[in-house]
């Protein structure tokens, strides 16, 4: 009984950015399992010779490859997200302020540099870090350029990353 009590006040003294992470931690922890899982399943349904097999162990491979590449990277959003002093969550409206720096020409995409400013209401710090986004894109399908809001891929940049969502 003490000793759960003991974990649950340790988790409680972990900042927001610690529980961010081990939140994200744990989630592609269930969503890696479950696709091998699938790997083994596929592997059996293989074994008796039945295709359909590959459907399940493909399907779990690539969720495992997604996971293995994602992870590291919304990690690193969520960092960038909170503060790296304290570990306090940036509320966007009252935290963040940013400029676009360089808007990039590449062909088939235009790319824009932003530099944002993060100042901690909690404990005053202040962080700089740059992001580019995609803010249009060429389908040469459709032969049509298809364009994303700025201000709308900085404010969602901040919030919480959610795999389920």
């Amino acid at each position: 009984m003490e000793n759960k009590q003991n974990t649950q006040n340790d988790i409680q003294r972990k900042t927001p950015l610690e529980q961010a992470i081990i939140k994200v931690k744990k989630t592609a922890l269930i969503v890696a399992a479950v696709s091998i899982v699938l790997i083994i399943v596929g592997f059996i349904l293989t074994e008796f010779e039945l295709e359909i097999g590959l459907v399940p162990f493909v399907l779990g491979f690539i969720v495992l490859i997604a996971i293995a590449i994602g992870t590291p990277m919304v990690i690193k959003q969520t960092k960038n997200g909170h503060c790296k002093n304290c570990g306090e969550k940036y509320e966007y409206d009252r935290d963040v302020s940013w400029v676009e720096e360089e808007e990039i020409r590449k062909e088939g995409a235009v790319v824009s540099v932003v530099r944002f400013t993060c100042h901690c209401d909690n404990c005053d710090d202040i962080r700089e870090f740059t992001k580019k986004f995609t803010v249009a894109s060429y389908n040469q399908q459709k032969n049509s350029w298809s364009y994303s809001n700025l201000e709308n891929l900085c404010r969602k940049y901040f919030k919480p990353f959610n795999f389920f969502s």
